[in-house]
Formats: C-alpha cells, sequence, structure tokens
C-alpha cells in the first residue's frame, strides 16, 4: 500500500506497526476498497468559494473522481462502522521490510480491518453528498 512503503515509509511503517502499544485498537483500511470508490464530480455544482471544491482543483487537477482512501478513515473515525462496513477481528496487520502487508488471524493484537458491507457507489454516494452539503448553520 502506498503509504507504507514509498517515499522511504517502509521501515518506519515497519516499526510503529509492531511497537503500537496492544491497549490501542487501530483499524485498518486497505488501498483496494478506496480505489474503486471515487469521489470529486459531485461538486461540480458547488459554488466556487467552496474550500473542498477549491482543495480538488487545486490539489486533484479538477474536481474529476478520485479514489477516496482517506475520505473513508475519516468517515469510520467519525460515524463508525454503521452500514458502510463489517469490522474483521482478531488478527494483526503483519508489516514486510518492503513496506507490503498481510492480514494474520491472531488473537494477540488489537488490530481490526474494514471490509465494505455497501456497495462502492452507495460509499460514493454517502461521501459525496457529505463533501457537497456545505456548511451547517450555527
Amino acid at each position: 500500500e502506498y503509504n507504507f512503503c514509498k517515499q522511504g515509509a517502509a521501515a518506519c511503517t515497519k516499526r510503529a506497526i509492531e511497537a503500537w502499544p496492544p491497549s490501542v485498537p487501530v483499524v485498518f483500511l486497505g488501498g483496494e476498497i478506496g480505489d474503486h470508490v471515487l469521489t470529486g464530480p459531485c461538486l461540480d455544482g458547488s459554488p466556487a468559494a467552496s474550500p473542498v471544491r477549491r482543495a480538488y482543483e487545486l490539489v486533484y487537477d479538477g474536481i474529476r473522481g478520485r479514489p477516496s482512501w482517506d475520505l473513508m478513515t475519516v468517515l469510520y473515525a467519525v460515524r463508525g462502522a454503521r452500514d458502510y462496513w463489517q469490522v474483521e477481528t482478531p488478527g494483526h496487520n503483519a508489516i514486510r521490510e518492503d513496506g507490503s502487508n498481510q492480514w494474520l488471524p491472531t488473537p494477540d493484537r488489537n488490530h481490526a480491518y474494514l471490509k465494505p458491507r455497501m456497495p462502492n457507489e452507495g460509499l460514493a454516494d454517502v461521501l459525496s453528498g457529505l463533501m457537497s452539503g456545505g456548511p451547517r448553520p450555527q
């Protein structure tokens, strides 16, 4: 996965995951999930002043579809699994020297990973609704 092994991250990733305290849960969302959940086109109708639209324009070279690994991770952190994901436990994410990883079923670690329960289009719709909804009045 890109964040585990690119730009010299492999050794740091391996060390961080292996040293992670077993008392602190960690949940992984694999790249294979976010690759196919595309967001961005919903911003086409957003105001030009929308900070989300502007971020997509600047960082992602427009508002075409973009994989949504980071957005789905935040969605899980804020809302939990809901109908979006099934949380798979027990086990641990074994990190190799090159940063590649493999899920191993072991009961002694506090790791979990997310498996989709909702179709990719459904997850994209949830995220797109949040992205294009605008700020809530205070």
